[in-house]
């Protein structure tokens, strides 16, 4: 059985606070962390750093650098907008600026289990909430020790979404492509375009390989670094029901609160996956349904056994 180490202190007298609880929701990318995210920003009891994914422990092991080059070329193009404005900045520029130097500062000038500038910053504006929340769908990546780490703190509660890997995978693709075509792009040209990258991602060998949607691997991390009470998984296909959200609160502690379960975000442009590439995604993702499906049985949702 894991133990839960006692609160733990961090250099620069830097110390999470002993009346919250930290809470990571983790998953694959288009898996829902969004929506979750904007419902739980509803409570009083919820506390969020100033950045909605803080990307910290993704970033610090190097499995992200992108990530952090975004950063540093917004950052970049602020600096440009300052030079542009003269002596006369405009202080939605320099709250801009401000906001991007702290989520930077996190990074660098400590070791590698210290984490009390991630800290600090998941503490701006913390006002005695129940919970502090980082959701960085990222994290699911993250190896067993790193899992470790995070659960030392703040006395962590980790929730991991997972989402039918084929609906999931053809969301991303179809996300990605309608970005790099542009708003034009006529609805026929966006659906070619979508099928050529999905066939293209199975001919060589990618889609198998997308870490984000190795499902059983992050459970497996998760169960050897993780307390068994502090961790919970829950179907992206059960998310936006009000059973599935007092569950979630109930293991924040936290009241339910309301919101519209129809006000689903980032939707994109509807494309139809055909039934051939459906079957040709399906086998590419045989491992993790088979996996899922011993492993939760009948609590797997039946949009994952189409």
């Amino acid at each position: 059985m894991i133990q839960m180490p006692i609160a733990k202190e961090f250099a620069n007298s830097v110390t999470f606070p002993d009346t919250a609880r930290m809470f990571y929701c983790i998953g694959a990318q288009k898996a829902g962390t969004t929506w979750l995210y904007q419902y739980l920003s509803r409570s009083t009891e919820v506390h969020f750093p100033p950045a909605k994914e803080v990307h910290y422990f993704d970033i610090e092991t190097g499995q992200n650098t992108l990530s952090y080059d975004i950063r540093l070329k917004a950052l970049r193009q602020i600096v440009e907008t300052l030079e542009a404005q003269g002596n006369s900045p405009k202080q939605e520029t320099l709250d801009r600026l401000e906001n991007l130097v702290s989520l930077l500062s996190i990074h660098g000038g400590q070791t590698a289990t210290d984490h009390a500038r991630y800290i600090r910053y998941l503490s701006k504006g913390y006002a005695g909430q129940k919970v502090i929340a980082d959701i960085t769908p990222a994290y699911a990546i993250l190896p067993k020790r790193k899992f470790s780490e995070m659960a030392e703190i703040g006395n962590a509660k980790f929730l991991f979404i997972m989402r039918d890997p084929v609906a999931r995978m053809w969301s991303q693709i179809r996300m990605g492509v309608s970005a790099r075509l542009g708003p034009d792009v006529t609805q026929s040209e966006l659906q070619l375009a979508c099928i050529t990258h999905a066939e293209t991602l199975i001919a060589s060998g990618r889609m198998a390989r997308v870490e984000r949607a190795d499902y059983l691997s992050t459970l497996s991390r998760l169960e050897q670094a993780v307390p068994d009470d502090h961790w919970r998984t829950i179907f992206y296909e059960n998310l936006f029901n009000p059973k599935s959200l007092d569950n979630i609160c109930r293991f924040l502690n936290i009241k339910p609160v309301q919101a519209p379960l129809s006000d689903h975000v980032n939707r994109g442009k509807p494309v139809k996956l055909p039934t051939d590439l459906r079957e040709k995604m399906r086998s590419v993702f045989a491992p993790q349904y088979d996996g899922i499906r011993k492993r939760y049985g009948s609590e797997v949702p039946a949009e994952w056994r189409v």
